[in-house]
């Protein structure tokens, strides 16, 4: 269950951050499929962060040279 406690203390210190007035950019190399698809998906939309290239693009980026899943992330405050 380490993988679980790394989003929800990654969520905790966003929320936060948020309430002391910032907005965070949460950048993540998440090397090894650290978190599966829905979990991740489930979290970035707990902490209110969204993906500004997939919202411009509606596509994943090629971040891995030798595979197809993603691995890096730079998620924004929704209010960015």
């Amino acid at each position: 269950y380490p993988r679980q406690q790394i989003l929800t203390d990654l969520l905790k210190l966003i929320r936060e951050k948020r309430e002391a007035g910032f907005r965070p950019i949460l950048m993540l190399d998440a090397n090894g499929s650290t978190f599966s698809d829905e979990k991740f998906r489930t979290f970035q939309q707990e902490a209110l962060l969204e993906d500004p290239y997939y919202s411009k693009f509606h596509e994943m980026p090629a971040t891995y040279m030798r595979g197809r899943k993603r691995l890096d992330y730079i998620l924004m405050d929704v209010g960015l």
